[in-house]
């Protein structure tokens, strides 16, 4: 898995570092740079942003739907003691971040948990399609989760009159930029790999399979008997991340 940090450093040009996780030739951070205008159109991480460095595009995508976290920076000033740094190091760093992140968006989820979970009662019989889309923010926000796939059951509306509408599995999936995500049929391949967990769904969301050391994660739930598959990327899950997220699908029973 790579991580992408946005480091703003002065009023116009953003240094971008990408490093992989899992090692590799040249497994070190590598940067490039971007014009500020350039700044909302990035897939990262995290922004960190060095003092009296914010302005107008940070604010904009602070008002925006926040799809990674934005702080203060915990970079080193230097370039070259950032690229010197070991992706162990820079994990932890972006670890941290992350976590702080997510448990402040926890403890807002968990005190309006009642009124969430009724929002996303009434998306599942009126609109399936933005039930899972805010289902992808919440996985985002909420359980630090990146690269995200859904599978889910859906209807195909027929397009011939007297032709019954016909149940199939729909894809979910998070764009490269990690900034939406699209929704379309499955293929065969996603089909099958919902016959090969066809026994792993329950009303309550259960790990199925966790690889921290490829930081992989595949999750699986039943909503009034549809199965529902989750997978994606993540540094890290708590407990308490895992707890809200069992208590959102117990609610949607």
């Amino acid at each position: 898995m790579d991580i992408q940090i946005g480091h703003l450093k002065s009023d116009s040009r953003v240094s971008i570092w990408n490093c992989s996780l899992l090692g590799g030739e040249d497994q070190g951070p590598r940067e490039k740079i971007i014009d500020i205008m350039d700044l909302e159109d990035q897939s990262l991480d995290v922004l960190y942003i060095e003092k009296d460095c914010r302005n107008e595009a940070v604010q904009k995508l602070e008002d925006t739907r926040n799809l990674f976290p934005i702080v203060d920076s915990k970079l080193p000033a230097d370039p070259s003691a950032l690229k010197n740094m070991m992706p162990e190091e820079l994990e932890s760093i972006v670890n941290s971040t992350l976590n702080s992140w997510t448990m402040r968006n926890n403890l807002i989820s968990i005190e309006q948990i009642f009124t969430l979970t009724q929002h996303l009662k009434t998306l599942w019989s009126s609109d399936r399609t933005s039930f899972f889309e805010e289902l992808w923010f919440f996985l985002k926000s909420n359980m630090g989760l990146k690269n995200i796939t859904i599978i889910f059951h859906d209807v195909l509306r027929s397009e011939e009159e007297g032709q019954k509408d016909k149940l199939v599995f729909a894809l979910l999936k998070e764009t490269t930029d990690g900034r939406r995500a699209d929704i379309k049929t499955c293929s065969e391949a996603e089909t099958t790999l919902m016959e090969h967990y066809k026994n792993s769904f329950g009303a309550s969301i259960e790990i199925l399979e966790y690889h921290p050391e490829k930081y992989e994660i595949v999750l699986a739930s039943c909503i009034e008997k549809s199965p529902i598959l989750i997978m994606g990327n993540v540094l890290e899950m708590s407990p308490l991340q895992l707890s809200l997220l069992r208590a959102i699908f117990q609610g949607l029973q």
